[in-house]
């Protein structure tokens, strides 16, 4: 079973609390990092372009797989300037 952590996130000037895989928070971690965008901001976008149909939780998720499946098609079809393109709004225009 994984190990599950919540963590307070603050956005629209309100608090919540989202729990998500260690794994899940470390892939978030990586995205922001890479993409050069704070948690916070990540999770603000990701929340105002759901569907919704869908959890806050559930489309953190869902973001998460359409960014790295984007990114590893990608990098499979060898073009560099795909590459370079921003995997981030790809994968935010796939969960609405």
């Amino acid at each position: 079973m994984a190990n599950l952590q919540s963590k307070i996130i603050i956005f629209e000037n309100k608090k919540t609390s989202i729990r998500l895989a260690l794994d899940e928070w470390d892939a978030i971690e990586y995205i922001c990092k890479h993409e050069n965008i704070k948690r916070n901001q990540l999770i603000e976008l990701i929340n105002s372009s759901k569907s919704p149909y869908l959890t806050l939780t559930s489309s953190i998720r869902l973001f998460s797989i359409i960014y790295f499946y984007s990114t590893l098609q990608k990098l499979q079809n060898y073009d560099i300037t795909a590459i370079q393109s921003s995997s981030v709004s790809e994968a935010i225009h796939s969960i609405i």
